[in-house]
């Protein structure tokens, strides 16, 4: 797999190297072109590699009609082009790429970070995890969890969930907390890899990872 680890890579960084900023969403997040070309490229480079796939849910063209249909035990993909999207625009290092696969023969797990050069995947987590040290209390929080009376300099609040899971894998943190409405593209891939490492995993829905819903929230701690 390391040729499409390769070319995953390629795509995402030849793809962030002018920014296109397109329009805000109705969510008021934003959408640039890059996000849209990195999607387009993704879809085109799964399809060459495993060609049995066709079903794909992808943030930049999401449908809830059309994922309603989606059968999870059919081979199938997920992709967030790029998470994170407003700080990559800003011009800051926390946004990444996440991309989930299951074809006929292989799971498929990546988080990118461009601005390190670090790719997360199936193969080589176990090599990359760190527990973080004892005396560090670290917790990081999606935006989801403004205003739940969460305080103190013990909290971080990054805007994307790709660097999250990296900073939480890597041991730079001790928990990382999702309030609510995490959409499938921001945690599905970080949870599957999650449950590879030896960290808690507390999904709402305990069968969620083979029947995943639109959104969950979810908690992750170092044991």
């Amino acid at each position: 797999m390391q040729t499409f680890y390769t070319q995953v890579k390629k795509i995402i960084n030849t793809s962030i190297v002018r920014k296109n900023f397109v329009k805000t969403k109705k969510d008021l997040s934003m959408l640039t072109k890059n996000d849209l070309i990195i999607q387009k490229k993704i879809i085109h480079l799964i399809k060459k590699y495993f060609p049995e796939i066709n079903q794909f849910i992808c943030e930049e063209n999401f449908s809830l009609k059309n994922f309603k249909k989606i059968n999870f035990e059919k081979p199938f993909a997920i992709i967030d082009p790029i998470d994170g999207t407003e700080n990559f625009f800003a011009d800051n290092k926390m946004f990444g790429t996440l991309i989930s696969i299951n074809s006929n023969s292989k799971k498929i797990d990546l988080i990118y970070i461009p601005k390190y050069k670090k790719m997360i995947t199936r193969e080589n987590i176990v090599n990359i995890f760190k527990k973080p040290k004892k005396n560090n209390t670290i917790s990081l929080l999606s935006t989801k969890c403004l205003g739940k009376n969460y305080r103190g300099s013990q909290y971080r609040i990054y805007g994307s969930s790709a660097y999250s899971f990296y900073k939480f894998i890597t041991g730079e943190v001790n928990e990382f907390i999702y309030c609510e409405g995490a959409k499938i593209w921001d945690c599905f891939t970080g949870l599957r890899l999650s449950t590879l490492i030896s960290c808690k995993v507390e999904i709402k829905n305990k069968n969620w990872m083979k029947k995943p819903k639109f959104i969950t929230k979810f908690r992750l701690r170092w044991i």
